[in-house]
């Protein structure tokens, strides 16, 4: 009997974590920005687009950017290239 109910949970447990994750990240963007003559690119998924954006956006600052003042200059630039889809 024990066993059982940990099986159901655990089943419960990853069938919610399947569906949250899915209906949460319903737009994918791939952002490559350029700073200081270096360029990362990154994708992130998100409810919106505009957050997926960001989210992209900023991870690929972090990669080229050393410090938050050169993080922040980085983002406020335009993307080089930018992909969403959803």
């Amino acid at each position: 009997m024990r066993g059982g109910l940990g099986a159901l949970f655990a089943i419960a447990f990853l069938g919610a974590l399947v569906w949250f994750s899915t209906t949460q990240s319903q737009v994918e963007c791939e952002a490559c920005m350029r700073f200081e003559g270096r360029e990362a690119c990154n994708t992130s998924a998100a409810a919106t687009r505009e957050e997926a954006e960001a989210q992209a956006r900023s991870s690929a600052c972090a990669r080229v950017s050393a410090g938050v003042t050169a993080g922040i200059q980085c983002s406020q630039q335009p993307p080089a290239r930018l992909v969403c889809s959803e």
